[in-house]
């Protein structure tokens, strides 16, 4: 597959953005970085299903919830006083990661068959 080079580079650029962004670098840096890396890994999402590499199951459940705790965290980090938003982020982090394993399994297993 000539195509596989999207996802370790969505990786990376995600990861130097979050670097960049604790290492207090300017938004304008870290941002786009990890906008592109986000990018870049859901192309790869979107090419292994048209491909037909990947059929999406329950999995996918795991992303859009993961996704949408993490975002409420994020969100509540803004609009609180105390520390609860990090077990939002933690628990959101969690079914993503769930998500990644998961995804990488299936697509094993259906290059296997």
């Amino acid at each position: 597959m000539k195509h596989k080079w999207v996802l370790p580079t969505g990786i990376i650029l995600l990861s130097l953005g979050i670097i960049f962004r604790f290492a207090g670098m300017e938004n304008y840096i870290a941002i786009p970085l990890m906008a592109t890396g986000g990018l870049l890994k859901i192309y790869y999402i979107a090419l292994q299903i048209w491909l037909g590499f990947y059929k999406p199951g329950y999995e996918l459940l795991f992303l859009i919830i993961g996704l949408l705790v993490f975002f409420s965290g994020i969100a509540m980090k803004y609009h609180t006083t105390n520390n609860q938003y990090i077990y939002l982020m933690i628990t959101g982090l969690t079914l993503k990661l769930i998500f990644v394993v998961l995804f990488i399994r299936r697509l094993k297993k259906a290059r296997k068959a």
